[in-house]
């Protein structure tokens, strides 16, 4: 004879926002994959009179049953704890797959005529993908305009080159942009049609399903959101738009800081600071005596490391490659200061500060 104890099982939104469960008997969970940059999930719980309990998660509302089902939504505050909430409007959430077939005659004018993976669905409810497939059977290449397009409505939200592929398989698209509510889903080609070609496509999306009308995602309002590999090319002898020198004194070639491929090269012997006064691209002012969420990614590390600094509070020696989070407080500053830890030698991808 023996024991064992049975842990709760977990429901991941780190991948897909979207999840349905079926609940065969009353059950504990614990919600996983939130965070900052990832805030909310979707829940769909189809039961027979059996209901879920969350651990966790620090706010529970009663759940609203709708004909077996009950729809709830997650959502992490900056803080990390927890909160559920009842989704609103009378879809609920739920995941769906749609596969289709592309032949090559429709291929060779599939700019002039998109092929349509799913039709619009009724009004208020929004299709959004969480990831989308192409089975290439390769049989002559395609040429010219091989880039596929998945279009919700009339707004681009994926693209997949292709139909210029010399083998059979899977090939995934690449997913951006915001999807239309009420619309179609559909396959077209950039620019135009392709010239030449043989072999069909299968196309597989995978999907969530909301009510667009009764649940927005929580959106952040960033103080700083600064990539440091993206948002602007300085020149030599300057520093970033919006950052200054607070101690120390660069020197006209650029031996302190330095744009590399990684982003911002931190580099220092001596004291040396580098100050943002919320007069970047893109940002806005820090307030005093306030508490701030920080994430700073760390390229790559020679030697040393950083400290992100509030008047009251810092970070703490930021020393490895990464994701770096945490919360500093302002104090009087109106501004955060990055200093280096120690004669320092590392690269600083981008940072991101928000109440």
């Amino acid at each position: 004879t023996g024991s064992h104890t049975e842990t709760e099982p977990e429901i991941d939104f780190a991948t897909v926002q979207g999840k349905t469960i079926t609940l065969t008997a009353d059950r504990s969970y614990t919600i996983t994959g939130l965070s900052n940059t990832n805030p909310a999930g979707l829940l769909e719980i189809t039961h027979d009179d059996n209901t879920p309990s969350f651990s966790g998660v620090t706010e529970l509302e009663s759940m609203i049953d709708k004909s077996g089902v009950y729809y709830l939504r997650f959502t992490r505050n900056p803080s990390g704890t927890i909160i559920q909430t009842n989704q609103g409007g009378g879809a609920g959430v739920v995941q769906g797959l749609e596969s289709d077939v592309i032949i090559s005659s429709e291929i060779l004018a599939i700019n002039t005529t998109p092929q349509v993976i799913k039709t619009a669905p009724v009004a208020g409810i929004l299709d959004t993908p969480i990831s989308a497939w192409v089975y290439l059977n390769y049989k002559v290449a395609y040429a010219t305009n091989t880039t596929l397009q998945l279009i919700s409505g009339s707004t681009v939200i994926g693209t997949c080159d292709c139909l210029a592929e010399t083998t059979s398989g899977w090939y995934p698209f690449v997913l951006s942009g915001t999807p239309e509510a009420n619309a179609a889903l559909s396959i077209s080609a950039l620019t135009g049609d392709p010239i030449t070609g043989t072999g069909e496509v299968v196309v597989k999306v995978n999907y969530i399903v909301y009510d667009s009308t009764g649940f927005t995602f929580p959106s952040i309002t960033y103080s700083i959101n600064y990539d440091f590999l993206t948002s602007q090319a300085w020149a030599v002898g300057t520093m970033p738009d919006g950052w200054a020198t607070l101690i120390g004194t660069q020197d006209g070639v650029n031996t302190l800081i330095d744009e590399v491929a990684g982003g911002m090269r931190f580099k220092s012997s001596d004291d040396f600071d580098i100050v943002n006064y919320g007069d970047g691209v893109g940002e806005v002012d820090i307030v005093v005596s306030t508490t701030y969420n920080y994430e700073l990614i760390i390229d790559s590390v020679t030697s040393g490391g950083v400290i992100l600094y509030g008047l009251d509070s810092n970070s703490g020696v930021l020393s490895t490659p990464g994701t770096h989070t945490g919360t500093i407080e302002t104090g009087s500053w109106n501004f955060l200061k990055i200093r280096r830890s120690s004669p320092a030698d590392l690269v600083i991808r981008s940072i991101k500060l928000w109440v």
